[in-house]
């Protein structure tokens, strides 16, 4: 009964009007459909303290109330309930990494989510691992924009009918263009990514007149997913993930209405569509709910799932490693405390000179106190080997300014100051407390997926840069390093020249 009430109280707070005026009457109910979605969810599964968007502190009930959610719904809502997950399970917890996508899988195979979009961590364990898993998925896998370089066929179906109440709806699944850029390129070498407008235009164009609603549900960012809404009209619904973007509402884009509920599984999208006669949205309403442990009652499957994985990850990783003085907190724009001891911890252990490292590769902050194997396994998740590069004076400007004008994202670093003059241009440059030389070569530690990010780019045509394996894993590097200062103090110093925001 305490969630009878409380379900409405919900749909009272957060399913306010997009769409819909005070005063007029709701359109038929029998031409009604709830629309549940979540995104990027990235293997955050257990119940943990954590914050909620403005930095609000949250009991979160992870996937167990997530589940009780979607399930109280369908229970409330027979027959009208489409539930969608917008891409990115995979990657961001150890069991995520320990199983290769396995253990993601069997979580949602207990959420039964009627449509999933494969996303670009889906390529994080390679095809092969990818695809193994997916074969264990109970519910359908959509991708209408990627498929196989040798003989051109789709991975994955595109699309997918589904039936509500006399109400046919058509999903779409698409990734985002630069999957090739987002992912390690050996695990993307088997595949041939198509421009996701392209296909979109060509379905709309074969499915006209073939459903009551179409839906693309996108892992391509809130960016792309507006320029496809502008660019390419048809669609009733964008659902997307990637960019882990919080839409308290949906958000009328031309004639599509675009959804995306943030990331980590803190939210759980809903949406209440009525349908015209004659097909498309009629009115909205929308929101999202936070998944707190008082919003439904857990499921016991799944929480005696989560349980096990839990408990398997904990035997490997509980083992306190050092003690942290300060908190880490990432900075997405600048210099971070967390940034600069990672590329630290990287240049110290192989005595280069420099140290690069990027802030997407980043997947968490860490609050001050014991610091456990799981911490670091949840903090850079990806185990990439780590490279040395040996660059000229003139490619490591070129490295900071291809950063600065947007060639990538912002990247902390160790063993460099940059100043800048009064038009905001780099001017000065150190290493090691010496200016920068353009006679001699500086040795850098990058990631293999930073470094698979930069060759090609033109700063690097001449000298020709010698790159080192050093068939060493990230994480454990910055195990070593955390084990041997045990005490960690960090903090930002201004040494990409401005004042930081962060700690």
């Amino acid at each position: 009964m305490r969630h009878a009430v409380l379900r409405t109280l919900i749909l009272a707070a957060f399913l306010l009007p997009a769409a819909f005026q005070q005063g007029e009457a709701a359109p038929r109910d029998e031409r009604r459909l709830i629309l549940l979605h979540t995104n990027d969810v990235h293997s955050w599964f257990a119940p943990r303290p954590g914050r909620l968007a403005g930095g609000v502190q949250a009991d979160l009930g992870g996937a167990p109330v997530l589940a009780g959610l979607v399930r109280e719904f369908r229970n409330d809502n027979p027959g009208q309930v489409l539930y969608l997950d917008a891409g990115d399970l995979f990657q961001g917890t150890p069991i995520s990494t320990l199983t290769r996508g396995m253990g993601c899988i069997e979580v949602f195979n207990l959420l039964q989510p009627d449509a999933f979009a494969v996303g670009n961590h889906e390529y994080d364990y390679g095809l092969t691992a990818q695809q193994e898993a997916m074969a264990a998925a109970r519910f359908p896998v959509l991708q209408a924009n990627v498929c196989a370089r040798d003989d051109g066929e789709l991975l994955y179906p595109a699309d997918l009918l589904v039936t509500r109440q006399g109400l046919r709806v058509l999903v779409l699944g698409l990734v985002t263009d630069a999957l090739e850029a987002a992912v390690a390129r050996e695990n993307v070498a088997d595949v041939r990514v198509r421009s996701s407008e392209e296909v979109a235009r060509e379905w709309l164009a074969e499915t006209s007149g073939r459903a009551d609603l179409r839906i693309a549900l996108t892992h391509c960012g809130y960016y792309a997913d507006s320029l496809l809404a502008l660019r390419v009209p048809g669609f009733d619904m964008i659902v997307g993930g990637h960019s882990h973007t919080l839409l308290r509402q949906p958000v009328k884009i031309g004639g599509t209405w675009v959804a995306q509920a943030g990331c980590f599984g803190r939210y759980l999208g809903v949406d209440t569509l009525w349908v015209a006669e004659g097909g498309g949205i009629e009115e909205i309403r929308g929101g999202v709910i936070p998944v707190t442990r008082d919003r439904a009652e857990a499921v016991p499957e799944v929480a005696s799932l989560v349980m096990q994985q839990e408990s398997r990850v904990n035997a490997m990783l509980a083992e306190q490693i050092a003690v942290l003085e300060t908190d880490w907190l990432r900075n997405w724009s600048g210099e971070s405390n967390i940034g600069n001891w990672l590329a630290a911890a990287a240049r110290e252990n192989f005595e280069t000179d420099l140290a690069f490292w990027n802030n997407g590769g980043i997947r968490k902050d860490q609050p001050a106190g014991p610091l456990r194997l799981r911490d670091i396994w949840e903090i850079a998740p990806f185990g990439n080997e780590l490279l040395i590069a040996h660059l000229s004076g003139g490619q490591v400007r070129g490295l900071i300014d291809h950063v600065l004008q947007g060639g990538m994202e912002f990247l902390p670093f160790d063993g460099l100051r940059v100043e800048f003059d009064e038009r905001g241009r780099p001017a000065a440059f150190q290493v090691g407390g010496e200016n920068l030389s353009d006679e001699r070569t500086y040795s850098a530690v990058f990631s293999d997926y930073v470094w698979g990010r930069l060759e090609g780019a033109p700063f690097l045509a001449a000298p020709r840069v010698r790159v080192e394996h050093t068939g060493r894993i990230d994480r454990d590097v910055l195990i070593a390093a955390a084990r041997a200062q045990g005490n960690i103090s960090s903090r930002v110093d201004g040494r990409w020249g401005w004042e930081s925001a962060g700690p």
